[in-house]
């Protein structure tokens, strides 16, 4: 079974792990970034999914440290992105992230995305493949 780890703000973090574990995956849930580093050292996960802006730290700073660790630096990720927050589409391409969804987003794209990155698919942004 695929393990998923959702950094994010409280309703779409727990929306999220009720949504993927009816869905097959098993998920563990971070309410920050500092939270999802501590699991990622003694936890193993297939896929990190993080909201863009995180409290204490951002989703952009979360990966620029996942890039930074051997241990989980491949582990792939996906960033959730408010659309206010539209620039930081830009931001975290340049720091080899999976794929970027901005909300509202379809659960049916999501179920996708994830699929693709756990079969080691091209990055994808809102439908956008690119390689």
């Amino acid at each position: 079974m695929n393990r998923i780890l959702i950094a994010a703000h409280s309703l779409l973090r727990m929306t999220l792990w009720e949504f993927l574990e009816k869905h097959g995956y098993s998920v563990e849930i971070a309410e920050d970034g500092v939270k999802a580093l501590l699991k990622l050292e003694h936890e193993r996960f297939d896929l990190v999914i993080t909201e863009f802006g995180l409290f204490r730290m951002t989703g952009l700073d979360l990966i620029k440290c996942m890039q930074r660790r051997d241990s989980y630096k491949d582990v792939p990720t996906i960033v959730l992105i408010l659309p206010w927050e539209s620039s930081a589409k830009d931001l975290i391409h340049h720091q080899g992230v999976f794929g970027a969804l901005t909300a509202p987003y379809k659960q049916e794209e999501l179920l996708s995305i994830i699929g693709e990155a756990l079969a080691g698919q091209s990055i994808r942004q809102n439908g956008d493949s690119h390689k």
